[in-house]
């Protein structure tokens, strides 16, 4: 418990430095955690497959490290998509007695996963009032994380999936619930009173952020679960003492970080 608590300390320290610093930095700090991420993915799949690993390396590392280039909303993502299509598939032409299609849909899966997913980060960071914003991100995530730890720590006795990940509960699901509106209600609280940030219905939209965002918090919790299931480890790595791997911290965090951008540039802005 207390090497959890120090690497959960240190790795707040971290983030909170690139968080603040400028983009150059937070876009490499992201590309770091990202092919790091994406690593541990292709690692836990070669249980199961031979995914191209080098290959999903070098397009997540030059999509997130040229964010603002390849933009989602840019043709020029779809021109990066459909090089990294090619790329792999002649790969798979050249050594097709060592991969196949299942290889080169899990290299292209991997990259959506954890490249694309984690790219929100900076995007959200970007937008107006985006070092206000980005916070959520993490408030909610580990919020709700905390949450359902917690409470099912205590009250948790039905479980929620236990074929997936059996210690989680459905009193811990709720908790989890519970606890990422009141943090998302707390933090927006700051912002209006000490920011004078301009926040319409801040308690309504902490409950709908706080509730919505659990919720895709912990599908995507479970999503990791479902992964480590069927490749059968109990975590993506173990860079990180208590927590396991970058994707065992991130889970939700890959999740959640689209939903705040969405409903950030769609409702609050």
């Amino acid at each position: 418990m207390l090497m959890r608590i120090l690497s959960s300390a240190i790795g707040l320290i971290i983030l909170f430095a690139i968080l603040l610093t400028d983009k150059p930095i937070l876009y490499f700090a992201t590309a770091v955690v990202g092919v790091m991420g994406l690593k541990e993915f292709y690692d836990a799949m070669k249980q199961k497959s031979n995914p191209l690993s080098k290959t999903g390396l070098i397009f997540g590392a030059v999509y997130i490290l040229l964010i603002e280039k390849f933009n989602l909303y840019e043709g020029n993502f779809v021109i990066l998509l459909l090089i990294m299509f090619l790329a792999v598939f002649i790969v798979i032409i050249i050594n097709h007695k060592e991969h196949n299609i299942t290889d080169a849909s899990i290299t292209i899966t991997g990259f959506f996963y954890v490249c694309v997913l984690l790219s929100y980060v900076p995007l959200v960071r970007n937008l107006p009032d985006g070092q206000f914003y980005v916070w959520l991100i993490f408030i909610v995530a580990w919020g709700s994380d905390t949450g359902a730890y917690l409470v099912g720590l205590t009250l948790g006795k039905a479980k929620l999936c236990p074929d997936i990940s059996p210690k989680k509960t459905i009193a811990g699901a709720v908790g989890g619930l519970l606890f990422s509106i009141i943090f998302v209600l707390i933090y927006m609280s700051i912002l209006i009173k000490y920011y004078d940030m301009n926040i319409n219905n801040h308690i309504g939209m902490a409950l709908l952020i706080g509730t919505l965002g659990s919720i895709i918090s912990q599908i995507g919790d479970l999503a990791a679960s479902v992964i480590k299931r069927y490749t059968e480890i109990k975590d993506f790595g173990e860079i990180m003492p208590g927590h396991g791997g970058i994707l065992d911290r991130f889970d939700s965090i890959l999740f959640v970080a689209p939903f705040i951008y969405y409903i950030t540039t769609l409702i609050i802005l």
